[in-house]
């Protein structure tokens, strides 16, 4: 296993292992700017199509890849009655660059998962700090959007570009 790989695999330890420990402590509270943003109230959001959009085309620094449903559940510390169907975009490890779409079983299920993200974005912020601390930026300014049953988190430097492809999902 070369270095790098390695680096990343221990990287994803440490941030599954901080998301754990955050979600059992946190308190919930976030300095990250989120909020519902269009409502997605009584209309059906393909978030495969979704995600795949964001990752063709917002411009990502590291590969990214779709990854199994087992990992996001694991990382973002959430519980299965919670979520209906998550699509989520990972990179290497060398960037904290992220791509994860959660419909939830109720908008109650939403706003839990809407906190898990946030945990998420800490625990990164923790664990890039002395790694990768270039990656703060964009921990800095994540996109984490909830609308409805739906849930959002983005960590890219395009920011605005991801806001408009959310915007563009969630129209009436």
């Amino acid at each position: 296993m070369n270095k790098r790989m390695l680096c990343g695999v221990l990287v994803l330890i440490l941030v599954t292992v901080m998301a754990l420990t955050f979600s059992a402590c946190g308190n919930g509270e976030s300095k990250d700017k989120v909020g519902d943003g269009p409502q997605a109230k009584g209309k059906k959001v393909d978030i495969e199509k979704l995600a795949s959009d964001i990752v063709a085309n917002v411009t990502f620094r590291d590969q990214i890849e779709k990854v199994e449903v087992r990992i996001p559940m694991t990382v973002y510390g959430l519980e299965e009655k919670d979520v209906e169907k998550c699509v989520v975009y990972m990179s290497t490890g060398a960037t904290a660059e992220e791509v994860a779409i959660f419909e939830a079983k109720s908008e109650n299920a939403a706003k839990k998962i809407e906190k898990q993200c946030k945990f998420r974005v800490e625990s990164q912020r923790s664990g890039y700090e002395n790694y990768q601390p270039e990656e703060l930026k964009k921990l800095a300014t994540p996109v984490i959007h909830r609308s409805g049953k739906y849930v959002l988190l983005c960590i890219c430097d395009d920011v605005e570009k991801v806001k408009s492809i959310i915007e563009e999902a969630f129209k009436q």
